[in-house]
């Protein structure tokens, strides 16, 4: 009987356990302890509590949605996986549905031609990185083509990938 007892009282507590608590549990009667790591996750976009969340490493993505109060009306959640699991560090980024509705356009935006406003409606594009652009074509003159944009202060190859498909020169 005891050997069922210890199985069935873990199952319970990770069963009653949220994604926000440490559980130690003992190991047949030994000092050894299994605790759960804790990561930190920085969730932003349309997001009612934007910010950076220390979360048990078990969490989900929708977990740390409902941590941050929950989605904005706006929120664009199609292309999410909101069963996925969580890394150290991890950012999570919600887009809205403009973002989405103006993609689906194919609305190319001129990076040689467009405002600051326009450059921000590109996803991870913000205020700073859009005076950047700005400020680098006044610099060195019109972009040649889109990849010259990696040679912005701030725009790496990872948010090149997430707007090349919706700019132009």
């Amino acid at each position: 009987m005891k050997k069922y007892i210890y199985p069935l009282i873990i199952l319970i507590l990770i069963t009653l356990s949220n994604c926000n608590n440490e559980i130690t549990i003992p190991q047949n009667n030994q000092t050894n302890d299994i605790t759960i790591q804790y990561y930190y996750v920085d969730i932003k976009g349309e997001i009612i509590l934007p910010g950076v969340y220390l979360v048990n490493s078990n969490c989900l993505i929708k977990d740390i949605i409902d941590m941050a109060g929950g989605l904005t009306p706006d929120a664009d959640i199609t292309n999410i996986n909101l069963a996925e699991g969580i890394s150290n560090n991890q950012m999570i980024i919600i887009p809205s549905q403009d973002k989405k509705i103006e993609q689906n356009n194919n609305k190319l935006i001129n990076i040689n031609t467009a405002t600051k406003e326009q450059l921000m409606q590109l996803e991870s594009i913000g205020e700073s990185k859009a005076n950047n652009i700005i400020t680098y074509r006044t610099k060195n003159g019109l972009f040649k083509s889109i990849e010259e944009l990696k040679n912005v202060s701030g725009i790496g190859n990872e948010i090149y990938k997430k707007i090349k498909d919706f700019i132009t020169v």
